[in-house]
């Protein structure tokens, strides 16, 4: 590709440009590379550590390889620089309710609808958090709450049934 190949050369010609790497990151991204632009996004983090774009991205496509720990390092890592960002607290409670950190989950989804309320799917992670710690009535109230229409069914469904009611599906 051009773009991959253009890259390289500027990095070839100017190794300590983080947002070169971070480009090089995004071009591989493009070719669904996720492995290559995970580690160039890694790169560019050594050279900028502070780069909330990177970070994010090095975050998201970390947990799409299936690495959740690197996920919710970055995670944290990025809403210390960042602490109002509502984004970033839903990507973590995501992270956290995978990684069966369930009551970081929850803390982080109310951080993220105290800065955003109604966010799409903050409830809906917080009460799927709330049904694996054995919580089905309160996961059923959390859910309820939830803006998204898809998520607040499927939630909803699956307190429900947790609860033995499953004639009330909607």
């Amino acid at each position: 590709d051009e773009a991959i190949t253009a890259l390289t050369k500027a990095v070839q010609i100017s190794p300590t440009s983080a947002p070169t790497y971070y480009l090089l990151g995004q071009a591989h991204l493009q070719k669904n590379l996720y492995e290559q632009a995970v580690g160039y996004y890694h790169k560019a983090l050594e050279l900028d550590p502070n780069n909330l774009s990177t970070i994010r991205n090095a975050a998201t496509y970390s947990y799409a390889l299936g690495r959740v720990d690197d996920a919710i390092s970055l995670g944290e890592f990025s809403l210390a620089r960042d602490p109002v960002n509502p984004s970033a607290y839903f990507n973590l409670t995501h992270h956290y309710t995978v990684a069966g950190l369930h009551d970081k989950a929850i803390a982080s989804a109310k951080a993220a609808l105290k800065l955003s309320p109604g966010m799409p799917g903050a409830n809906y992670y917080m009460g799927e958090s709330l049904l694996r710690m054995g919580q089905p009535e309160r996961a059923l109230e959390v859910l309820s709450a939830e803006t998204d229409d898809e998520w607040r069914v499927k939630g909803t469904a699956l307190a429900l049934y947790e609860l033995g009611r499953t004639e009330e599906f909607e």
